[in-house]
């Protein structure tokens, strides 16, 4: 997104992090509700993780680098979060092909992540996320 290395700067001093913040959550509050509402989650749910997404994010400022990109740690979190209420929800320790392809779908064609930034989000091989990106008939 527009500013990220701006916002991510100003996030990493401690005189700007609370103006910061918030126009971290109102650039990414409608992505990261979207993705959560794409993955098939309710709004109830997508709400609820929206906000522990932001909760989990605040906290984890002090650890994040200028070199970081700030729209992959957001989604890497978005996804993670997902994905652990997704196994807890079906009893499955393993998230399956189905809800993997449908989060590569979401993350390249929404929101126009490469394949490498999927890579990154969702922790998969870069060989992994090209192989269900051309399964998906999706140009890498």
């Amino acid at each position: 997104m527009k500013g990220d290395l701006q916002l991510l700067e100003h996030l990493l001093i401690n005189a700007n992090r609370t103006e910061a913040f918030e126009m971290l959550i109102h650039s990414y509050g409608e992505p990261i509700y979207s993705f959560f509402r794409h993955m098939g989650l309710t709004h109830d749910d997508s709400d609820e993780l929206s906000c522990k997404l932001f909760i989990g994010f605040w906290r984890d400022i002090p650890t994040l680098k200028s070199s970081d990109s700030l729209t992959v740690l957001i989604f890497r979190m978005a996804y993670k979060l997902w994905s652990d209420l997704s196994k807890r929800d079906t009893g499955n320790d393993k998230n399956t092909l189905q809800e993997f392809e449908r989060a590569i779908f979401y993350l390249k064609y929404s929101q126009g992540f490469t394949s490498r930034e999927i890579s990154c989000i969702t922790k998969l091989s870069l060989a992994e996320v090209t192989c269900l990106a051309a399964a998906l008939s999706i140009e890498n």
